[in-house]
C-alpha cells in the first residue's frame, strides 16, 4: 500500500484569498504567510464605515497600497512613506492614498507625516529592514499620540532580512531585541 496522503492544508482566510486573486497593475510583493496574521491582528474592515488610517513605511511598487484599499475599501486612508520619489506614482488622493517621500531615519520627517495625516490605527514598517531604521521609527512614532491612536497596531515586517548577509544587511536579530 502507498503511504497515506498528508492532510489537506487549512482553508485560506479572506485576506489570503484576496492577495492570491489580486490582479491590479501595481506589483504586490507580499508574503502569503503574513495574510492570516494580519487578518487576526489588524482591525477588521468596519461595516459602520468608521474611518481607518494606515501608515506603511516602504511603498516600492504600490501593490500593498492597492491590496489594503481592496481590503478596507473607502474607509481606509493609506499613507505610504518611501525614500524613492518614483513611488509618488502610486498616490491617488481621490482614493485617499497618499505617498510621502522621505526617510524613516528622519524623526522630523516622520513627525511631519503624523501631523499631516495621523493619528494612525495601523503602522506597518516594511521599510529599510535595518535595526537603526526600526529603532528610529519605533521611538519616534509609537510614543507620539499625534502619530498613533490608543490601541493602534504596530507591525514590523521581515525581521529575517536584517540577518541576510548576502543582501548587505548582516545584522543580528539581537540588535532589535531591546525595541520590543
Amino acid at each position: 500500500f502507498p503511504p497515506p496522503l498528508p492532510p489537506p492544508p487549512p482553508p485560506l482566510g479572506k485576506l489570503a484569498t484576496l492577495w492570491l486573486n489580486y490582479n491590479e497593475s501595481h506589483l504586490a510583493d507580499r508574503w502569503l504567510e503574513y495574510a492570516d496574521h494580519y487578518e487576526r491582528h489588524l482591525p477588521p474592515p468596519r461595516s459602520d464605515g468608521e474611518p481607518l488610517r494606515m501608515l506603511e513605511m516602504g511603498v516600492q511598487s504600490g501593490g500593498s497600497a492597492r491590496l489594503w484599499k481592496q481590503w478596507y475599501g473607502s474607509q481606509l486612508t493609506y499613507v505610504g512613506v518611501d525614500i524613492d520619489a518614483r513611488c509618488k506614482r502610486s498616490e491617488v488622493p481621490a482614493e485617499r492614498i497618499f505617498i510621502e517621500i522621505g526617510s524613516q531615519l528622519d524623526p522630523a520627517f516622520l513627525r511631519s507625516v503624523c501631523a499631516k495625516h495621523g493619528p494612525f490605527d495601523v503602522v506597518i514598517d516594511d521599510g529599510g529592514h535595518t535595526a537603526d531604521m526600526m529603532r528610529v521609527s519605533l521611538s519616534t512614532i509609537l510614543p507620539d499620540r499625534t502619530c498613533v491612536k490608543d490601541g493602534a497596531t504596530y507591525v514590523v515586517e521581515d525581521l529575517d532580512v536584517m540577518a541576510r548577509c548576502d543582501r548587505g544587511y548582516c545584522e543580528k536579530p539581537r540588535d532589535v531585541y531591546d525595541l520590543v
